[in-house]
């Protein structure tokens, strides 16, 4: 580490008697070295595969609550596309950090690609609404304002880096809440909105609803004051798409999810 760090001119560890963390410089580092590690990889896999039939493991992040019927639809086109694969699909809060380990090809959902080095593939355009069922609405009363939320119960999804204890509406300004629940799995959480549990506020798309087991119970509340749009994203590393399989299996999720719109 001393002639990495005089090789560099800068100091990548602070030492204490406790030990040593990593520095600025350090940090930065790690990151980058991460990175390349992970495109020396990928070219491996390139130069390992080139000229033959795709083969060995797909590693896919994907964030908690995807339908569960969207994805087997998804695994049994690719497995029929790519017989010889085999896949290793996890659900993590940030799969976009997913790719900074061992993972080729991550599914975010955000208004914008996460930064990084990747290629970004916007799949599906989606909307953060507000539901709830009629049943709940007709016993619990219908909000007319943004103010009568703080009457209701508030079931709130919970992604990566962000705040549950505000809504941002339209106009893109925020109101504060206090969510009765709050969790990072969308399907689970549309689920008990389904119970009567209360109003939840999650990812709105154009799939599907047989895809979905069941929403057709929940219906929109504050339609244009609570609505902000999303979008479902593929990420991959440049060198993962120039894989023989890499490039293709990007394009066959993407004209997959599109055409369940």
């Amino acid at each position: 580490m001393n002639e990495l760090e005089a090789r560099l001119g800068v100091k990548l560890l602070e030492r204490n008697q406790k030990g040593a963390v990593l520095t600025g410089a350090g940090t930065m580092l790690v990151e980058k070295a991460r990175s390349l590690l992970n495109e020396v990889q990928s070219l491996s896999d390139l130069v390992r595969t080139a000229g033959t039939e795709p083969t060995g493991e797909v590693r896919v992040a994907m964030p908690p609550g995807l339908p569960a019927g969207l994805v087997a639809i998804c695994l049994e086109l690719l497995m029929r596309l790519y017989p010889k694969v085999s896949w290793k699909v996890v659900s993590v809060d940030d799969p976009s950090s997913a790719l900074s380990g061992d993972a080729h090809v991550a599914l975010c959902m955000a208004p914008r690609p996460p930064d990084g080095p990747w290629i970004a593939k916007k799949v599906l355009s989606l909307e953060e609404r507000l539901l709830a069922t009629a049943d709940y609405l007709k016993e619990h009363g219908t909000p007319k304002t943004v103010d009568d939320l703080r009457s209701h119960r508030l079931l709130v999804w919970q992604s990566a880096g962000r705040q549950t204890n505000e809504l941002t509406l339209k106009d893109g300004s925020k109101i504060a809440i206090s969510p009765a629940v709050a969790m990072n799995d969308i399907f689970l959480l549309r689920r008990a909105a389904l119970r009567g549990l209360g109003i939840v506020y999650a990812p709105d798309g154009p799939l599907p609803l047989e895809l979905l087991i069941g929403e057709e119970g929940l219906v929109r509340v504050l339609e244009g004051e609570v609505e902000v749009k999303t979008a479902l994203w593929v990420l991959t590393h440049p060198a993962t798409y120039q894989l023989p399989y890499g490039g293709a299996l990007i394009e066959q999720l993407t004209r997959l999810l599109s055409a369940l719109r």
